[in-house]
């Protein structure tokens, strides 16, 4: 059953919804490259950020489903490096928001499980977006003996993988790459400032 998701910054000053998520329409990751790690801690907010691993949580959907309510002139963008990921939060609390590729390629948002206004959910997150399908880009700290447990195996992603190109390839087709509110339908590039640091 379709759900929305409300989102949210820390102070509450943006705010946003999900329309009409489901768990066949979502793909439910955690992260554990630097980039994500380096993001938190620029941020000032690993300790909420980061699980014991040093993984981001992060669903993926189409920016379609996206609907910004409130604060849209605090919303920031930071990009690490220059073809690195694009990476949307509030100014006004350094609270992270969504993730976007630097093309339009990969028609996809990803959202930050850490937005996600959960006590204004009416059915439990999970239900709403699936499980957690992997654990990617694991680094030499990650314990080995609890792949299988966090999905973090090559099944897991191959698996992840096979089950989300085709919905980036839908998503493509039906222009959904033209839906993200603060980047140019043609060019891709943001329409607001890039920051390299913060």
């Amino acid at each position: 059953m379709k759900q929305d998701i409300p989102l949210r910054c820390v102070c509450g000053k943006v705010k946003a919804v999900l329309k009409d998520a489901t768990p066949a329409r979502a793909n439910r990751v955690v992260c554990c490259c630097n980039g994500c790690r380096q993001y938190a801690h620029v941020l000032g907010r690993e300790e909420e950020i980061l699980n014991a691993f040093g993984g981001t949580e992060v669903f993926q959907l189409s920016p379609l489903h996206l609907i910004l309510l409130e604060g849209k002139e605090h919303i920031a963008c930071l990009q690490q490096t220059p073809k690195g990921a694009l990476r949307w939060y509030a100014s006004c609390c350094t609270s992270p928001l969504f993730n976007t590729l630097p093309t339009l390629n990969m028609p996809f948002i990803g959202v930050l499980r850490h937005c996600v206004d959960e006590e204004r959910l009416d059915v439990p997150f999970e239900d709403i977006v699936g499980p957690i399908r992997a654990t990617l880009n694991t680094q030499d700290d990650f314990p080995t003996k609890d792949a299988k447990k966090h999905n973090a195996t090559m099944w897991s992603l191959f698996t992840m993988i096979g089950r989300l190109m085709p919905m980036f390839f839908a998503w493509k087709l039906r222009g959904h790459h033209k839906d993200f509110p603060f980047r140019d339908p043609k060019t891709g590039k943001p329409t607001l400032p890039v920051q390299t640091n913060i």
